[in-house]
């Protein structure tokens, strides 16, 4: 059994998944869990309710669609980035290869002249 047939048997992909080791999220879980445990409590022992009102949620809202829309426009930059290159090196080869096909092409020399020259 191979590595690759242990590695899909034992974790399913799933360990690399939520892995945080070398990812971007690592550094973010810290201050993340503690502005959510700053906003439960003092949605906890406030004794006015600012999380009743819509005006939070809209405004969060707000900013959490401009944050997914900038985000999907990088990702669809980057995806068409990529694209465009994978076009230019198919062409790339391409050209590559009619220009060795016409270069071995042309200095193949036809059987009756090989015959004719001897």
């Amino acid at each position: 059994m191979g590595w690759r047939e242990n590695y899909l048997v034992q974790s399913v992909g799933l360990d690399v998944m939520f892995s945080f080791q070398n990812s971007d999220l690592s550094p973010l879980i810290p201050p993340t869990l503690a502005s959510a445990g700053i906003a439960v409590i003092f949605w906890q022992f406030s004794e006015e309710r600012w999380f009743d009102h819509p005006f939070i949620y809209s405004m969060f809202l707000s900013v959490l669609s401009l944050m997914i829309t900038f985000r999907m426009n990088m990702a669809y930059e980057r995806f068409w980035e990529g694209r465009t290159s994978i076009s230019l090196m198919s062409a790339k080869w391409g050209d590559a290869i009619l220009q060795a096909v016409v270069f071995d092409d042309h200095y193949t020399i036809p059987a009756q002249s090989r015959e004719a020259s001897e």
